[in-house]
């Protein structure tokens, strides 16, 4: 399976065209009116946040950088100052996989706080390595000098996240979402838990549930995608901390081999119920879908709580899950 998908390349090549055809058009008139850089930052640090939301890959805004500064020296061959966008988007790169894509476009607020704090601590290092490298004389010392310059562009790259988070809440409204899942065939087709499997878990377990159930089936989802190691696998588990939902836990230890006694399953209270595998660079996140939990709640009986279970058995992955990988 390759790294970057047709749609991810699509992406790349989109948001480096828009940022470089666009910078070299409006940029320098803008520069020349106002003497200030926004412009340059609010364009790329846009684009670069469309791109990492849409590949949630390492490597996507850098080369997004790179194929802008060509497009720049095809339109200005001069504009070497462009060099520090290139440095930018590398940086912008790098943070954003520190900090995890899925925990950055987990929830609105702080998706806004980390690309607006990514974008301007990316933006300020353009700004630097421009005045530090390409700037002499009055342009120099009109803003300030250094700090000033690179204190400007920091500016111009929170315009610029900000206008990418508003965007990309713009184009999830409005339907469009990420690439799910689609090299595993089994989400699309009803996957039955071997009898011996789910007569061994509920005797682990205790009792046959409905988040016993989706645990089971997200961990088989997930060791399908990325295969089952004992050791190298990792979970990190989103639910409540108490049952029934916590029940959800022991159906991903149970299939997954993630284990609390082997370390290599962390978790963390929240209202979704979802668990997250990484093997390497690679990571599956998958999120039970609203509409499954919503009856859950409704459930009064041991009686009902098994038939509810076993009519889980019966739906397809995609029926079950928002499924998502980096």
């Amino acid at each position: 399976m390759p790294y970057f998908n047709s749609k991810d390349v699509a992406a790349i090549a989109l948001c480096a065209a828009l940022w470089g055809v666009l910078n070299a058009i409006f940029a320098p008139i803008f520069f020349r009116m106002f003497g200030l850089p926004f412009l340059c930052d609010l364009i790329g640090f846009t684009f670069l946040t469309i791109t990492v939301w849409w590949t949630r890959k390492l490597g996507a805004a850098s080369i997004v950088g790179f194929i802008a500064t060509v497009i720049n020296f095809m339109f200005n061959p001069g504009g070497t100052q462009f060099l520090g966008f290139l440095a930018a988007s590398v940086v912008f790169d790098a943070l954003s996989w520190i900090i995890r894509y899925n925990n950055i476009f987990s929830k609105g607020i702080f998706t806004l706080t980390s690309m607006t704090g990514i974008s301007m601590l990316s933006a300020a290092v353009a700004g630097f390595i421009i005045v530090t490298f390409f700037m002499t004389g009055p342009a120099l010392t009109k803003w300030g000098g250094v700090l000033g310059w690179a204190g400007l562009h920091a500016v111009g790259g929170v315009i610029g996240g900000i206008l990418g988070v508003i965007l990309v809440t713009t184009l999830i409204a409005r339907g469009i979402q990420t690439p799910m899942l689609q090299t595993s065939q089994v989400r699309k087709k009803k996957v039955m838990l071997p009898n011996d499997l789910l007569e061994e878990a509920v005797k682990f377990h205790g009792h046959l549930g409905p988040y016993l159930i989706l645990g089971l089936r997200a961990g088989l989802l997930g060791t399908d995608y990325l295969g089952k190691d004992y050791f190298k696998l990792s979970a990190t588990v989103e639910t409540a901390p108490q049952p029934p939902r916590s029940c959800f836990i022991d159906g991903i230890q149970f299939v997954s081999g993630c284990t609390t006694g082997k370390r290599n399953i962390d978790f963390k209270t929240g209202e979704r119920v979802s668990v997250e595998f990484t093997i390497d660079n690679h990571r599956i996140s998958i999120t039970v879908k609203n509409d499954i939990l919503t009856p859950l709640n409704q459930i009064t009986s041991d009686q009902q709580a098994e038939t509810i279970g076993r009519e889980i058995l019966q739906k397809t992955d995609d029926e079950l899950f928002l499924i998502q990988r980096d």
